[in-house]
């Protein structure tokens, strides 16, 4: 059986945009739009933990240029699709 994948909540999410002022952890640029990404620095694979700890706040450029490491990408409707 499959386990479900890790997600953080919505008051994780409130939380982090509200630690990280509302600008990507990366580059610092404010984040207006909806296009923000809460993205997991340890894989939640690895340890589970879906906590303001491992949360980071990105905007789509520097979120995709974490991704582009991984074979596969998940697109907006939920499938997985290979890159």
């Amino acid at each position: 059986m499959r386990s479900k994948r890790a997600e953080f909540s919505p008051e994780t999410k409130i939380a982090c945009f509200k630690r990280d002022k509302g600008k990507c952890r990366i580059c610092t640029k404010p984040i207006v739009t909806a296009a923000r990404y809460y993205h997991f620095p340890v894989p939640a694979e690895l340890d589970r933990l879906a906590d303001l700890d491992n949360c980071r706040l990105l905007c789509i450029v520097c979120y995709d240029k974490q991704m582009q490491h991984l074979p596969w990408r998940k697109r907006f409707d939920g499938t997985v699709e290979r890159r």
